[in-house]
C-alpha cells in the first residue's frame, strides 16, 4: 500500500457589518504540516485585511493511497 499527501485546503470564515451571516475565504494548496500558532496568525491577517472577526476554520485533507 501507498500513501501520498495529495492537498490541504483551509476555509476562514469571518463576520463583519457588511456579511452578518458569514463570509468564507478559502486557501487552496496549504503546506501539509502547519501549527495551531500560525493558524492563528492567519486568522488575525484575514481579520485585519477583512475587517471582521474570524469564527472558525475548516481544514481538508486530500490523501492517496494506493494498494498494489
Amino acid at each position: 500500500m501507498e500513501y501520498q499527501f495529495k492537498k490541504k485546503k483551509v476555509r476562514v470564515m469571518t463576520i463583519s457589518d457588511q456579511f452578518p451571516k458569514g463570509k468564507p475565504y478559502l486557501l487552496n494548496n496549504v503546506v501539509q504540516q502547519f501549527s495551531f500558532d500560525q493558524l492563528t496568525a492567519l486568522g488575525e491577517a484575514f481579520e485585519l485585511v477583512s475587517g471582521g472577526k474570524v469564527v472558525g476554520y475548516d481544514v481538508d485533507t486530500t490523501d492517496h493511497v494506493a494498494v498494489a
